[in-house]
């Protein structure tokens, strides 16, 4: 009786924020800033969990500057072009991205300054806090605002600078989704091979493996239901298998990342505000990795 009542909490939780998560997507689809509404309660949200399982003190500044760090994503606010409407009739437009190449290379450039100041405010903070080592921690606590803020940067980026980027944003924040369902599924089933049993004990090389190719063979079926609108080459299709492998490497990457942090801390799950599932944190760890890397792949595709 109490499995069954976690099930149905479970369930019951993930159709509540999964309606509310696509509700934001849809509103990105005809204004695209409103995306970055997302990205900032997820910013505030994940960074304070991160804060707790660094043992970042409450209302040390150190927690205010992981804060302002992971929120680098709002510098796509200050160009006029981001806060135009789109229009047209298909979920595939606008061919072309919202902004140009060249306030891409802007924006970047602004995302590397604003993470070098964090990181210098970041380190003194710290410093100050402990002479003797505050240095280490305030080093460990940059890269855990990096950890936040390149993802939540990169979802922006495949949204305004790619093209087709608000399709590429849904299969790239879908994909955790279809990598973990299946790698839970055939894991469940076929698993007896457990891989870094203590990072993630229910992990299994079955499991991992069925992820890989089922989430392969997802990006063949995307191709041919969406993607063909492009008109590349067949040949493309196995590209798309390949990215959709390496999707779905990067995701479980993200995952065993995130339960290292949590093991090092001794807890469960990052946080609560999720009844059956955790933390925010623990539900989107597989696209802190995969966003990056789509966005990475997406943007070289484009200069080549």
């Amino acid at each position: 009786m109490e499995v069954n009542k976690q099930v149905q909490t479970r369930v019951t939780s993930a159709i509540f924020y999964g309606a509310v998560f696509v509700l934001a997507l849809f509103l990105a689809y005809w204004r695209p800033l409103a995306a970055s509404l997302l990205w900032l309660v997820l910013a505030s949200l994940m960074s304070k969990e991160l804060a707790n399982l660094l043992d970042i003190a409450e209302g040390h500044p150190a927690r205010w500057i992981l804060r302002l760090q992971s929120m680098s994503f709002l510098l796509f606010i200050f160009y006029g072009n981001a806060w135009t409407g789109l229009s047209g009739n298909g979920i595939f437009r606008p061919l072309q991205p919202i902004l140009s190449r060249d306030q891409g290379l802007i924006l970047l450039l602004l995302f590397l300054i604003w993470q070098i100041v964090c990181s210098v405010l970041q380190v003194i903070a710290s410093f100050l806090d402990d002479p003797e080592n505050g240095v280490h921690s305030g080093m460990r606590n940059v890269v855990g605002g990096f950890y936040l803020s390149f993802p939540l940067f990169a979802a922006n980026a495949i949204l305004f600078l790619v093209p087709y980027g608000w399709t590429w944003l849904v299969v790239a924040l879908v994909t955790p989704w279809a990598s973990d369902s299946l790698a839970w599924m055939i894991g469940r089933k076929y698993g007896s091979t457990k891989v870094f049993p203590r990072l993630s004990p229910n992990k299994s090389l079955e499991g991992c493996v069925a992820a890989l190719l089922g989430t392969g063979v997802l990006y063949i079926i995307l191709y041919f239901l969406a993607l063909l609108e492009v008109a590349l080459p067949f040949y493309y299709v196995m590209g798309y298998a390949v990215l959709g492998i390496c999707a779905s490497l990067f995701c479980q990457l993200g995952d065993l990342y995130e339960s290292a942090l949590k093991r090092a801390k001794g807890t469960k799950d990052s946080g609560e505000l999720i009844p059956g599932h955790g933390g925010i944190l623990d539900r989107f760890d597989s696209s802190l990795f995969l966003l990056p890397f789509m966005f990475l792949v997406l943007a070289i595709g484009e200069f080549i």
